[in-house]
């Protein structure tokens, strides 16, 4: 994360998301591998991240575009599988409406996706409706009013 300084947009766990101009040196380059530890891209060769969006750690979507204009949305949210359903609600335009709203309005909004699960009892199998909400979770840092963050306790 030193390598990356102010270009850092998202880390977690096991990922990291920062800005790199077109052209520009990649300042993790030595750090990138199959191996175990290594880091690894997820934007296929070709392809450029355009927009990010993040409401919560382990939930965010962004958008592909390749020379040829095309667009791809990615998203990812624990605890919410993704299915035609579900990407109709938590998906990047959810997700930025709720930030901006977070932000703008100090909104707590939330994306609901609907989905069914299936469990096996006793040679049965039951069916039962279960709802995933996601929401802007800012418990260890604050939005400032350009959308960058800051962790709590910090002051300019």
């Amino acid at each position: 994360m030193e390598k990356i300084g102010d270009n850092l947009c998202y880390t977690d766990t096991d990922s990291l998301i920062y800005l790199r101009e077109k052209g520009q040196p990649d300042p993790v380059a030595e750090m990138r591998g199959e191996w175990l530890g290594m880091l690894t891209s997820e934007i296929p060769e070709g392809w450029r991240m355009t927009k990010f969006v993040s409401p919560a750690a382990k939930v965010y979507s962004y958008l592909l575009e390749n020379d040829n204009g095309q667009v791809r949305v990615v998203t990812k949210a624990k605890g919410v599988t993704l299915d035609h359903t579900a990407a109709t609600a938590v998906n990047y335009d959810g997700m930025e409406r709720i930030v901006r709203d977070y932000v703008e309005n100090n909104s707590t909004s939330v994306l609901s996706a609907q989905s069914t699960i299936f469990k096996r009892t006793l040679g049965h199998i039951q069916t039962a409706d279960l709802t995933k909400r996601t929401g802007v979770v800012m418990d260890k840092l604050r939005f400032l009013p350009d959308y960058s963050t800051l962790p709590y306790g910090y002051s300019l």
